[in-house]
C-alpha cells in the first residue's frame, strides 16, 4: 500500500466551552513522556499562545542508528502540510495580479484531459478530477528521483476521475502541478519560492525538496516489534505536495504568522478559510469542542503532521513526529486537552482480550443513543452476528467485546460500555468520556 501525503484529521470528542488560558507545561511533558515510556510516539511538539511560543518538547530519538536524540530543533519531513505553502505562494501571486485563480489549466497543460474546464481554484480545492498519481505507481519506485518531464507524462496518461468541480476528492496530483505552475509564473524554482516565503518570517529550518539527511534531520520508523527506518522517498516525487521539511516550532510560526494576517491580506485569508466540501485552499478546518481551528496535517514515509491555529483559543500548535504506534488523533486530542485545562485521563495502553458473545446478548444494545455533551448520535445496531456504531455524518464501525457489556473499536482508540439498567452507553476515546441515552 502506497503511504500518502496526508494523515487522518482531528475529531472532537467533547462540546465543551473552552476559554484561553496559561498551559500546564509539567502536564504537557508528562504527556509526552507517558506516551513515549509506552514506545507510542517519537516527535516534537510546539505550542503557542498569541505571538508567544509557550511550550516545546522532544520525545525518543531522530536518529536511532546514530543514537541522536529528538530536540526541539529537530527537522522533520511535514508531508501535506507543503500544501498550505505552495497554497499560500500561489495566493500571494493572485494578489499581485501575475496569475487568476479562473485561469485554466490548458493554458499550462492542454495535455491533461478536462484542461480546459479545471481551473486553478480547482486544483487549490482538490476539485479537478485528476487523478491521484500515487495509485499509479509502485511503492519502489518512491526511492529514486523522477524527472519533471517523466512525471507529468504519467499525470497526462491518466484519464479523469470525475467531472471537474462536481465534487471534493484529496489527490496530491493537484499540488504537484500548482507547483509547476508557480515556476512557469514565477520564473523561480520552487524551492526558491520557498525561500523567498520562509525567510522574511526567519524560518531558518524550513526547507524544499531535501532528500538527503543532515545531522539535524529526523528518520521515520515503523514499528515491527521494534523500530526499524521506514522506506524513503525521493522528494522528486513530492514536489509541492510533500516536499518541505521543517521543525515543530517553525510549522508553528507559519501557521500563526498565516492565520493572524501576516502574510496574506484578510480577503484572501478569508477566501483561503473559506470551506467547501472540507477543505479551502490548502486549508482544513477542524473541530476541537465548540472552537474550530484552520491548518493542516499530513504524512510522507513514516512521518505524521499537523499544524493548526484555533483563533477563538488564541492558540497555534505544531506537532511532527517520526514514529507512530497509536491512533494520531488521539495524540492531538491529548495534547490539545491539555493546552485548554480540559478534564484528561492518560490512554492507557493495556490490551484487553477479545470475547465472542451471542446474537441474543447483543441485541438489547441496539438503538440510537443521544447525549447533552456530545454533538453527534450514536446509532448501535446488528450487522448479522456482529455490533456496529455509527455516529451521525460518519461511516459504522464494527465493536469487538471485552466483556458482556464492554465494546472496543482498537483503530480509533474507542471504548464502550453499556448499562441495559438505564439503557446508556458510555463512550471513552483520548481521555475523553461522554455518556449517551437509549431514545
Amino acid at each position: 500500500m502506497i503511504a500518502k501525503i496526508i494523515s487522518c484529521l482531528i475529531i472532537s470528542m467533547g462540546f465543551m466551552s473552552m476559554d484561553a488560558q496559561e498551559i500546564d507545561t509539567r502536564r504537557m511533558d508528562d504527556f509526552l513522556e507517558h506516551l513515549h515510556a509506552h514506545d507510542k510516539v517519537m516527535g516534537s511538539l510546539a505550542v503557542m499562545q498569541g505571538d508567544s511560543l509557550v511550550y516545546t518538547g522532544a520525545m525518543g530519538m531522530g536518529n536511532i542508528d546514530k543514537q541522536y536524540e529528538a530536540t526541539v530543533d529537530t527537522r522533520y519531513k511535514i508531508g501535506s502540510i507543503s500544501k498550505t505553502f505552495t497554497a499560500v505562494i500561489l495566493m500571494r501571486l493572485v494578489e499581485e495580479e501575475r496569475v487568476a485563480l479562473s485561469t485554466t489549466l490548458d493554458r499550462y497543460h492542454p495535455q491533461i484531459t478536462n484542461a480546459d474546464q479545471i481551473s486553478l481554484e480547482m486544483l487549490l480545492r482538490h476539485r479537478s478530477g485528476i487523478p491521484e498519481y500515487l495509485l499509479h505507481i509502485s511503492e519502489g519506485e518512491l526511492s529514486a528521483p523522477v524527472s519533471r518531464e517523466a512525471m507529468l507524462q504519467k499525470i497526462y496518461d491518466m484519464e479523469s476521475d470525475f467531472d471537474p468541480d462536481s465534487k471534493y476528492v484529496y489527490s496530491n496530483t493537484n499540488y504537484y502541478l500548482l507547483a509547476d505552475i508557480l515556476e512557469k509564473v514565477s520564473g523561480e524554482s520552487y524551492e526558491s519560492l520557498i525561500s523567498d516565503l520562509v525567510t522574511p518570517l526567519k524560518l531558518s529550518s524550513t526547507w524544499s525538496g531535501q532528500t538527503e539527511l543532515s545531522e539535524k534531520d529526523a528518520v521515520s520508523y515503523m514499528n515491527v516489534g521494534s523500530w526499524v527506518p521506514a522506506a524513503k522517498w525521493h522528494m522528486s516525487w513530492a514536489l509541492g505536495a510533500g516536499d518541505v521539511s521543517s521543525t515543530a516550532s517553525e510549522v508553528c510560526r507559519f501557521m500563526y504568522a498565516l492565520q493572524t494576517g501576516q502574510i496574506v491580506g484578510e480577503t484572501t485569508l478569508t477566501d483561503m478559510n473559506e470551506m467547501v466540501d472540507g477543505y479551502g485552499y490548502g486549508v482544513f478546518s477542524i473541530p476541537y469542542g465548540d472552537a474550530r481551528g484552520y491548518g493542516h496535517n499530513g504524512g510522507i514515509e513514516n512521518f505524521r503532521s499537523c499544524s493548526y491555529h484555533f483563533p477563538d483559543l488564541d492558540l497555534t500548535l505544531g506537532l511532527l513526529i517520526n514514529a507512530n504506534d497509536m491512533v494520531f488523533n488521539d495524540i492531538l486530542i491529548g495534547i490539545l486537552a491539555i493546552a485548554t485545562g480540559a478534564d484528561y485521563v492518560f490512554p492507557d495502553f493495556k490490551e484487553k482480550e477479545v470475547v465472542v458473545l451471542p446474537r441474543e446478548k447483543l441485541v438489547p444494545f441496539e438503538g440510537n443513543y443521544v447525549s447533552e455533551t456530545f454533538p453527534l448520535d450514536i446509532k448501535v445496531f446488528l450487522e448479522e452476528d456482529t455490533l456496529m456504531a455509527q455516529a451521525t455524518g460518519q461511516g459504522p464501525f464494527a465493536l469487538s467485546a471485552v466483556g458482556d457489556n464492554e465494546f472496543v473499536f482498537t483503530l480509533a482508540g474507542i471504548e464502550m460500555s453499556f448499562d441495559q439498567e438505564s439503557k446508556s452507553l458510555t463512550l471513552k476515546q483520548a481521555g475523553m468520556t461522554n455518556t449517551f441515552v437509549k431514545e
